[in-house]
């Protein structure tokens, strides 16, 4: 079955779901929601394809003091299921980041989609372990309003959480990595 609602597939990636939501602040602010801040329930991301962003992560790459701790994370590529390309930015991603897009020259110029996320280095963990948990809503209707609602299941990393390790297994719980 297909869902009928218009534009409803930009909510089936990460990309698009954070996209959205950031354009919403910035039009409507988050002074006067105050209950919406984008930022306490995702880290800060940048898309390297659009110039602003990419210029800000520089800046911000160029300010990373501590080099022994991964402080971003790189998303080439997600999909609705979770599928996803992701390297922690060590030095050699470092390094490759910097060169493709000339420290930062380059922005708005390369067309390759990349995804860079502040690292959380000190995540909640079960059992020294990453998480996630996933539940779903359908609503059926909005007039009258019916809703479902699904417990769904939680995810969790078959390897211990090491930050400084920088190992990709650590770091993730998500199937399509394991």
């Amino acid at each position: 079955a297909s869902n009928h609602i218009p534009g409803h597939s930009i909510l089936n990636t990460q990309e698009g779901l954070f996209g959205a939501l950031n354009k919403y602040s910035k039009r409507f602010g988050t002074s006067k929601l105050e209950c919406f801040n984008v930022e306490k329930f995702k880290p800060t991301t940048w898309d390297l394809t659009n110039k602003k962003e990419c210029e800000d992560f520089f800046k911000r790459l160029a300010k990373a003091e501590d080099d022994t701790m991964i402080s971003f994370i790189k998303r080439v590529s997600i999909d609705s299921e979770g599928k996803e390309t992701f390297r922690p930015v060590n030095e050699a991603e470092e390094s490759n980041l910097m060169k493709l897009f000339d420290q930062g020259k380059k922005c708005g110029s390369v067309n390759e989609s990349h995804y860079i996320e502040k690292f959380i280095n000190n995540p909640l963990l079960v059992n020294g372990r990453k998480f996630e948990m996933r539940v779903y809503m359908l609503i059926a209707s909005t007039h009258p309003f019916i809703a479902y609602y699904h417990d769904g299941h939680a995810r969790v990393s078959p390897y211990k959480y090491d930050a400084s390790a920088g190992e990709k297994g650590s770091m993730l719980s998500s199937y399509s990595e394991q």
